[in-house]
């Protein structure tokens, strides 16, 4: 039995609702990567604590895993990390990638938040993978919309500045390139691994909120105007 170190260890650092999950399936795919799931927050969930995570994130970005991979690592929201400055110095030490998925319309972002939590309420499960399970439109109450706008992009700000103070390499992904040209996201990706480029097919994954928003919202016009005049007004119809 022969292990030894990992040419890429890596992490996807993210917040809810940037594709984080169909990128993850579609890089386990390739047969020289392997790529977990929030592994860390299911210890957080299990009250386990920082040292397991710390232990269980050790190890991951650590081994080959029987020298099949060239690279190895996992996705987490960063909410989740107990201790993120523990968690920072093993990245550091490891030399880790850092792959950083964001979503540049944050209107639709907390649109699909909510649709979400829709979804999570009717079949268990956060994302959409089956058309049977997709739900129709919904109304959205203006007060909570805002509420959640505010708080979402101050966590965004917060994983922006932890992941512009680790000094590693940095993969920035946006939700919107890899809605567009999804195959040459995971290029850009498997490059920056060290991997050989392959196609991948569709990772189970299907968008569970239309990118017309007045499809999925029953009081589109209502919510839109209370936007009017800010920069995120021109969010709703892109």
């Amino acid at each position: 039995m022969i292990f030894g170190a990992l040419k890429r260890p890596f992490v996807l650092l993210f917040e809810g609702r940037t594709g984080s999950t169909h990128l993850i399936r579609s890089l386990d795919l390739h047969p020289r990567v392997r790529a977990m799931d929030e592994r860390l927050s299911s210890i957080l969930h299990l009250r386990l604590g920082a040292r397991t995570q710390h232990l269980w994130a050790s190890w991951a970005l650590r081994w080959t895993w029987l020298g099949r991979y060239d690279a190895c690592g996992f996705k987490t929201k960063f909410r989740d990390v107990a201790d993120p400055a523990g968690f920072a110095q093993l990245l550091k030490a490891r030399g880790a990638t850092v792959i950083h998925m964001r979503r540049r319309n944050q209107i639709k972002l907390v649109v699909s938040v909510l649709n979400a939590s829709r979804l999570r309420d009717a079949t268990g499960k956060w994302n959409l993978e089956a058309e049977a399970d997709r739900l129709p439109a919904f109304e959205i109450k203006i007060d909570v919309f805002k509420r959640l706008l505010e708080a979402r992009e101050t966590r965004d700000r917060v994983l922006e500045d932890y992941i512009g103070g680790l000094g590693l390499e940095v993969v920035a992904i946006d939700y919107e390139d890899l809605l567009a040209d999804e195959q040459g996201v995971f290029d850009r990706v498997f490059r920056a691994l060290g991997v050989e480029p392959i196609k991948i097919e569709r990772a189970g994954v299907i968008k569970g909120t239309s990118d017309d928003l007045r499809k999925a919202v029953v009081n589109f016009d209502e919510l839109r105007a209370s936007f009017a005049g800010t920069p995120y007004e021109k969010m709703f119809d892109e």
